[in-house]
């Protein structure tokens, strides 16, 4: 298959881009993706050569919570560590979703893995009809005392509660570094826990194919980071069977930045959240783009950049 020049740099530029800066500083890991010409153009671009070494021992050391809705808890492509207090109920498809996007691995007839395939996931299943403040802070509550170092929030309520940005601060007062996204409704509306403006919590918009902000994606003044969300693979749970699909959404592009968060632990575990927030901005790539019908000024991610930062940060 020929790939145009604009689609090329579009898959160096996205969330693939996490696989490749993986392979760059030598992941003993296979990272494969099932369509060829992806895995052709991961191949064939080594554009970012990073002088950072991370062992995978460091890499998978890092612990990564998700709090979602719809995890399958026996989803054989998947490790999970379910947290006790989780709902085992009802559509278990979003939050699987999610989860493959970072720790897939391939298994019987799946031929797929993740960006970090096999590591540990601790997970938290909300059910979709119970989501609201009071639940997603209990949440963040039971995830926050295992112990983790990040947490992948692809859900968000556009109701802000003092209880819920409370359990939002004693998270990331403990060390946790919260990535959250903000939201599909195509709106600058505020999101929550995504709209936080507390050090630690980073909040992700979405970028199309032509690297401007996806149409459907939130945007506002409290968008941290923006990395690609469309045409994203992971593996889709249904009843009828698993399959591997392309998905869009602000939802597909939290864990890419999760994964990155893990990245920047293990080049530096001393790093708090308020400091990974900090790298991530300082060396984000400034870019004026489409949104919709307007021209918007954004922050885009730079991976290679922000490990190199994060040898010697000093703040």
């Amino acid at each position: 298959m020929i790939m145009s020049r604009k689609k090329i740099i579009y898959i160096f530029a996205i969330g693939i881009t996490l696989i490749l800066i993986a392979l760059n500083i030598k992941i003993e890991t296979d990272f494969r993706y099932p369509n060829t010409p992806n895995l052709e153009a991961i191949q064939n671009m080594n554009g970012y050569p990073l002088k950072v070494r991370i062992s995978q021992e460091k890499l998978y050391g890092v612990k990564i919570a998700i709090i979602d809705s719809g995890i399958d808890g026996n989803q054989k492509n998947l490790t999970l560590n379910e947290i006790a207090s989780s709902q085992r109920f009802g559509d278990k498809s979003h939050g699987t979703i999610i989860a493959s996007v970072i720790g897939a691995r391939e298994c019987e007839n799946l031929n797929f893995n993740g960006i970090l395939p096999g590591i540990t996931l601790y997970t938290y299943d909300i059910h979709s009809d119970t989501l609201n403040t009071e639940t997603l802070s209990k949440a963040i509550d039971e995830v926050s005392h295992i112990g983790v170092d990040v947490i992948n929030i692809s859900l968000s309520t556009y109701k802000d509660t003092p209880s819920l940005k409370n359990s939002v601060e004693k998270a990331v007062n403990s060390g946790i570094t919260i990535v959250a996204s903000v939201g599909n409704d195509s709106s600058k509306q505020y999101s929550y826990p995504a709209s936080y403006k507390i050090p630690g919590v980073i909040s992700v918009g979405a970028l199309d194919e032509n690297l401007d902000v996806w149409s459907l994606s939130n945007f506002n003044d409290t968008v941290d980071i923006f990395v690609p969300g469309t045409k994203i693979y992971s593996i889709n749970h249904k009843l009828s069977g698993d399959s591997v699909e392309i998905f869009n959404g602000t939802s597909l592009a939290a864990p890419l930045v999760t994964t990155w968060v893990a990245m920047l632990l293990a080049t530096n575990p001393n790093l708090t959240p308020k400091n990974i927030e900090s790298i991530i901005q300082e060396t984000a790539r400034r870019h004026l783009v489409n949104w919709k019908q307007s021209r918007v000024n954004i922050q885009m991610a730079d991976i290679n950049g922000s490990l190199l930062k994060a040898i010697n940060f000093v703040e």
